[in-house]
């Protein structure tokens, strides 16, 4: 090799990439896209930028398991070449005992789900964390059931993140059954009663975490009963708006009006338990054509000791012509 050449070698490594053709900035994005993981290994700026965007849509199962952790060379201490050698190694591991998310050396210092704004929950996972909440509100054994760690969920979403919104869908009824009551308890409580109290038991939870300024609870009319007690220390710090679709099946006026009428009878109940000034609770319902006639009609027939409550409920109503944030794809 001429010394002419030799001069001219270079590191061909970037240390970044902030000093490209603008070409190339079109170039970088469409590898992004199409081989995300080849792309991480040119240096850490990408791999701290595409690592969150991967896992986004990464679903890992039984089948494909395999796949995506193949390449993956880990080095196994001589202790953990057998059963007992491993599990003397997880005795022997002090930060086994530490709290859940805690800082530790051992746990990763980056958030995979960086900058969560609006946290959205469906209904299994809400239906499992009420169930959780029933039992630990209620001071029961939990070894009485089949015991698991869902309740350890909210702990490692709010670990180092500070959503300011959380939508949850309401779950669907659960069975009374294997819960120890009868149809109606000696206190009077319906055969909802679990449902109610682990539904407000996991509210309360929420209502705890400073950041959460917003709870969207997507349930139909119909569920509306549900969602009355606690409202005042729920709303102590944020406001709880319920996200109302139609219970109703059929088309008739008669049926479609019955919305309207569950969200008023809910709303006076609540204006009979608490001071509704207090109380930051609004109602989203969908826009419809024949809504302006079932307000009207519901107005028509009050009396004039409530039409100032009513004028009050319009006050809370948010006629809504798209969906929620979290249902957008």
């Amino acid at each position: 090799m001429s010394s002419d050449t030799a001069s001219h070698n270079f590191d061909i490594i970037p240390a970044d990439f902030q000093k490209l053709h603008p070409v190339h900035y079109h170039i970088f994005d469409i590898l992004k896209k199409e081989v995300p993981i080849t792309l991480i290994q040119t240096c850490r700026e990408v791999y701290d930028e595409l690592i969150p965007k991967i896992y986004e849509r990464l679903t890992i199962t039984g089948n494909n398991y395999d796949s995506i952790t193949g390449g993956v060379n880990i080095e196994l201490e001589d202790c953990f070449t057998n059963p007992s050698g491993a599990v003397q190694f997880i005795c022997d591991t002090h930060f086994c005992d530490g709290g859940c998310c805690d800082d530790n050396p051992y746990l990763l210092k980056r958030n995979i789900f960086p900058n969560i704004q609006q946290l959205h929950l469906g209904k299994k996972i809400v239906h499992l964390l009420a169930e959780v909440f029933v039992y630990e509100r209620e001071g029961w054994d939990p070894s009485d059931i089949s015991y698991h760690r869902i309740d350890e969920l909210l702990d490692i979403i709010f670990a180092g993140r500070e959503p300011h919104t959380i939508c949850i869908d309401w779950p669907d009824d659960w069975s009374k059954d294997g819960w120890g009551e009868d149809d109606e308890t000696d206190d009077g409580d319906s055969e909802d009663w679990a449902l109610e109290r682990g539904m407000k038991n996991l509210l309360l939870e929420f209502a705890n975490f400073d950041c959460v300024k917003h709870i969207i609870v997507h349930l139909q009319s119909s569920k509306l009963q549900h969602v009355q007690s606690k409202l005042n220390r729920i709303t102590n710090n944020a406001d709880l708006i319920l996200y109302v679709e139609d219970s109703t099946i059929t088309n008739k006026d008669s049926s479609k009006s019955a919305m309207i009428e569950e969200v008023w009878d809910h709303f006076e109940s609540l204006c009979e338990q608490y001071d509704i000034d207090y109380i930051p609770v609004r109602y989203s319902i969908p826009h419809s054509p024949w809504l302006p006639s079932s307000i009207e009609s519901l107005h028509e027939g009050l009396g004039e000791e409530d039409v100032e409550l009513f004028h009050t409920l319009k006050e809370r109503l948010e006629i809504r012509d798209r969906d929620c944030g979290c249902k957008l794809k």
